[in-house]
């Protein structure tokens, strides 16, 4: 009878010893594999977007993106969902056709474009969202 109790009890601290590992190891294994999956979505059906150099112009009403292999495109202010601004990247949400992402390593004045999305975002009425502490949990 004590032989059976004590395997019994084996059983249960191996049970709880894989449900306490399994408890912290499961998160960072988690991390990873999402990273994995995104990164191949990405490199899979944004493949022919990426690499390609852009020249971004403020007008009066409109941001201009002109691209040498694609064309012009015009998007008025108004379009406008919301400006974020992560350590390292702007971003601009666009009510029809998602958003852009501006890398601030790729400006010559950061300042100048920040004060300028900010001010973008205030006569639009619109959220400027600035998280420099921002990271990929």
């Amino acid at each position: 009878m004590y032989f059976c109790l004590f395997g019994y009890l084996s059983y249960f601290f191996c049970d709880c010893l894989y449900i306490i590992v399994w408890f912290f190891l499961f998160p960072i294994y988690l991390k990873r594999y999402y990273q994995r999956v995104f990164k191949k979505y990405v490199n899979e059906n944004f493949k022919d977007r990426a690499g390609i150099v852009l020249s971004i112009a403020f007008k009066e009403n409109a941001l201009e993106i002109v691209s040498e292999n694609i064309g012009k495109s015009e998007f008025n202010f108004s379009s406008f969902k919301n400006i974020s601004e992560i350590e390292n990247y702007f971003f601009i949400d666009v009510k029809a056709s998602g958003n852009f992402m501006i890398p601030k390593a790729k400006i010559n004045n950061v300042e100048a474009v920040k004060n300028k999305l900010k001010t973008i975002a205030e006569k639009q009425g619109i959220e400027f969202i600035s998280e420099l502490d921002w990271k990929w949990k």
